[in-house]
């Protein structure tokens, strides 16, 4: 087996990572061919993560992210903008965005990606402040 098959998963929960810690971590993983499912969930990610992110999933494929979940993460608007805005056309298939201040502007993006996206065919964006108005 080679180094780079042996991780397909991330999970990491409550672990007071910050922006810098994260990227690092994501900066190793791109050596794992086979990794496919990421879920980060309570902690922090802004511009550098979300960079590194953008690299996992737009490596060509069978290599690439399918699978990504963020989860009640303080995230900046600014790195939201730049995940949202890159994500159609690449071959992300399952996408969680839960409880992460998706509202107003944000939204927009959201409706890009859903009109974008050939390979979506899983979208999770609850616990996030939608309004009735934002949806016509």
């Amino acid at each position: 087996m080679l180094y780079g098959d042996v991780i397909n998963k991330l999970y990491l929960e409550s672990n007071d990572t910050n922006d810098e810690s994260f990227s690092y971590i994501l900066k190793g993983l791109t050596d794992q061919y086979n990794f496919k499912s990421m879920t980060y969930k309570k902690n922090k990610l802004d511009i550098k993560s979300v960079e590194c992110i953008l690299k996992l999933i737009s490596r060509h494929v069978p290599q690439n992210l399918d699978e990504l979940r963020i989860v009640n993460c303080a995230i900046s608007t600014k790195a939201m903008t730049l995940l949202l805005d890159n994500l159609p056309g690449t071959n992300l298939r399952k996408l969680s965005l839960v409880k992460v201040g998706i509202k107003g502007a944000l939204f927009d993006n959201v409706l890009k990606l859903i009109h974008g996206s050939r390979n979506v065919i899983e979208l999770d964006i609850s616990w996030n402040r939608i309004s009735s108005v934002e949806l016509r």
